[in-house]
């Protein structure tokens, strides 16, 4: 039984999402009991997202400024992200848990620790958005014979209002900063 749990762990750490919607399967199936495997799950995730925080904090944002030929950035580009990130760690970090990222998931981890938030802090939130994270793909594996299809729904469904808000966000951000553009240019 050790096995079982010690592989969903791993399972976690490796490639969290299709793992957790597989447990929650197995669950249903009687192959697991509900809080060991979740624990695991949970766990092996947060681990994952631990390692992602280290690689950040070890990267030092000085160091990139040795490194510009690589990676060309522009001037004030890392401190406007620090101070952005610093800002809104919480939502930041909660919204990417619980959406995948959006793509952008390991960046984000990163730049954690890039930024240097503080560890509490980090695992708190990640805590919370793993708890959220995990629980509902382990549900949609529980409740899904399909759970393929029922991943790929639900990311169907959740993507769309994502990036509409993304969108409605952007555009509001472009339209206020040529309102001040035009408001510097007419004085």
């Amino acid at each position: 039984m050790f096995l079982r749990y010690g592989a969903i762990f791993l399972g976690a750490l490796l490639e969290g999402p299709a793992v957790m919607i597989g447990a929650g399967l197995l669950l249903k199936q009687g192959y697991f009991h509900l809080l060991p495997a979740f624990l695991m799950l949970f766990l092996g995730d947060l681990t994952g997202d631990l390692a992602w925080y280290g690689v950040g904090y070890g990267a030092l944002l000085g160091r990139l400024g040795t490194r510009r030929r690589f990676f060309p950035v522009p001037d004030g580009a890392v401190q406007r992200v620090e101070r952005a990130f610093l800002g809104h760690h919480g939502k930041i970090l909660l919204l990417s848990k619980v959406t995948m990222g959006l793509g952008a998931g390991v960046a984000v981890l990163v730049t954690a620790g890039m930024v240097r938030m503080p560890l509490k802090r980090y695992t708190l939130y990640n805590a919370l958005g793993g708890t959220l994270w995990t629980g509902l793909l382990m549900g949609a594996g529980y409740v899904s014979g399909r759970p393929s299809l029922m991943v790929e729904r639900g990311l169907e469904g959740a993507c769309l209002p994502v990036a509409a808000a993304v969108l409605l966000v952007a555009l509001g951000s472009l339209g206020h900063r040529a309102a001040r553009k035009l408001g510097r240019t007419s004085q």
